[in-house]
């Protein structure tokens, strides 16, 4: 957060969520005193869940997206839009926004072949997110 060194303002939500992610206290340090922040200190306060060398970062990176490629892609979409909307919602909204979000994935393909796999006691086998006419999986 060297933006201060300059004259500046934290920059890139510096300001508006750093003290959201990491407290309060931890984020007027970083800001007030122009810190940049390291790969470590991101890690140990939880701005970045992993953190590798270069040479080891590609493999990791595609371990992460295999990982992601057995999840249903809807859920996924769905997942993620929830917990960024929540993030600024009071309980009551966060609840109205989960729900929501899952009535988007009930009665979808990748709903039924999920439930059946849970019935079934094996894997799913997600139907591939077709966007804009390109199918992706």
């Amino acid at each position: 957060m060297p933006e201060v060194r300059i004259g500046a303002l934290a920059g890139a939500g510096g300001v508006q969520k750093l003290h959201r992610l990491v407290g309060r206290g931890k984020a007027l340090e970083w800001i007030l005193l122009g810190s940049h922040v390291t790969a470590t200190a991101a890690l140990s306060h939880g701005l970045v869940t992993a953190v590798h060398l270069a040479v080891d970062l590609m493999p990791a990176a595609m371990e992460l997206a295999g990982r992601f490629r057995l999840l249903g892609p809807r859920a996924v979409a769905q997942s993620k839009m929830a917990v960024r909307m929540c993030g600024d919602a009071d309980l009551s909204m966060a609840r109205n926004i989960g729900l929501e979000a899952l009535a988007m994935l009930i009665g979808a393909p990748e709903w039924e072949e999920g439930m059946k796999a849970f019935m079934e006691k094996r894997g799913p086998c997600f139907p591939p997110l077709e966007v804009g006419g390109s199918s992706f999986r």
